[in-house]
């Protein structure tokens, strides 16, 4: 009810907690009409296949890839698009989340904004070759909510607690801990893990960096 009354608005909540659910059950209680007057866009085309008609942030407005300086906004939304759902908004950095802004307020009608994710998951980031350059425009802003357009969007703020997808109550609150950065959480997860490896298996082991897979 608060998402269609049409006030900006953001969605926080862990994994599991059900914010893909909320955004399809969203769209089906909009009209056709309404619907097509819907854009629906993330950061990473994996994301965008998870929303209805989803798109890239970068396809859905002919975004050239890579750093965004005052130069690059200038254009509006699409003809008819009255309200924008950015799905993983913790992964917009600072330049692209200005340039949708600006997109918007360059749009000659009311626009209603909906951002959705968890800022405790991946987050946005700068890549080495174009680190001098992003801090020569933006410092050490990176994340979407210290852009300096953050505070005009006067957002109204949900937060969804109950984890859904995870039944094992003892592994959701596990995985909260960790989450938060417990250790407590790793250790408890580590007791129930099985640890019965012949000594020929080839066990995998996932890596954050591609230093540490080599």
């Amino acid at each position: 009810e608060k998402i269609l009354s049409g006030q900006n608005m953001l969605i926080l909540g862990q994994s599991g907690t059900g914010k893909s659910t909320l955004i399809q059950k969203y769209h089906d209680a909009l009209s056709e009409e309404e619907q097509r007057a819907t854009l629906y866009v993330a950061f990473t085309g994996k994301a965008s296949t998870k929303l209805p008609h989803g798109r890239t942030i970068h396809s859905a407005l002919e975004i050239v890839p890579g750093l965004l300086m005052d130069r690059s906004y200038g254009q509006s939304l699409p003809e008819g698009i009255h309200r924008v759902v950015i799905d993983e908004i913790g992964m917009v950095r600072v330049d692209l989340f200005n340039f949708v802004l600006r997109a918007i307020s360059n749009t000659p009608w009311d626009v209603q904004l909906i951002m959705v994710g968890d800022f405790s998951q991946t987050c946005a980031f700068v890549a080495k070759e174009e680190e001098d350059a992003y801090k020569a425009c933006y410092g050490e802003k990176i994340q979407c909510y210290e852009s300096e357009l953050w505070s005009s969007l006067d957002l109204e703020v949900i937060k969804l607690h109950h984890v859904e997808r995870q039944k094992d109550e003892a592994f959701a609150s596990a995985l909260l801990k960790v989450r938060y950065g417990q250790w407590e959480g790793v250790t408890e997860i580590m007791a129930r893990a099985s640890k019965h490896y012949n000594e020929d298996d080839k066990v995998p082991y996932i890596c954050p960096t591609n230093d540490l897979v080599d």
